[in-house]
């Protein structure tokens, strides 16, 4: 019908645990979503390394309406988004936090995907003031994650691991019994 907004749908997907992970000197948000997926909270990944926010123009639009964060909207990165972004197939992810509200987020293996496309801007010479920032922030999370298993790191965050060895203690008894 004409002239009713229609309500906009709540996320299907649900945290099932949330956390917060420390890598290369930054506390990064998480979460597991009830279909297992293990998301990257963008706000916080925002705020770790410095974004402020992208300036509400042409540019932020358009990275919007193709599925793009607004940390990767600015048009110097264009070049670097269009060679590492897409080959990433990374979707953003809309899913109700467990305290309410809507949580945003990429799956964590986008996470280096972030770091390649601001560390090769600057390597460019296309960044300037805060990207630069951003860039060697990424910088310092690309180094730590290579060294360290990022689902391990959401996992511990979320305490997933806590729960799975609660849940390997009781079947101990159970199986010591032989049922």
């Amino acid at each position: 019908m004409r002239g009713k907004k229609r309500k906009a749908e709540p996320p299907a997907l649900k945290a099932v645990r949330e956390g917060t992970f420390n890598m290369g000197g930054f506390t990064l948000g998480c979460a597991i979503l009830d279909d297992g997926w293990r998301v990257l909270d963008l706000e916080a990944l925002g705020k770790a390394l410095g974004f402020t926010g992208a300036p509400d123009n042409r540019e932020t639009a358009r990275a919007r309406r193709y599925g793009l964060p607004d940390l990767l909207a600015a048009a110097v990165l264009r070049p670097f988004v269009d060679q590492f972004w897409s080959q990433s197939e990374a979707t953003p992810v809309v899913y109700r936090r467990l305290e309410g509200g809507i949580g945003y987020g990429y799956e964590v293996t986008t996470l280096p995907v972030f770091c390649r496309i601001y560390m090769d801007a600057k390597e460019a010479g296309y960044l300037q003031g805060e990207q630069l920032q951003i860039a060697d922030a990424c910088e310092r999370l690309f180094k730590a994650q290579a060294t360290s298993g990022k689902v391990v790191f959401v996992d511990t965050a979320a305490s997933a691991q806590a729960r799975s060895a609660s849940d390997a203690i009781q079947k101990r008894p159970a199986k010591a019994l032989g049922q």
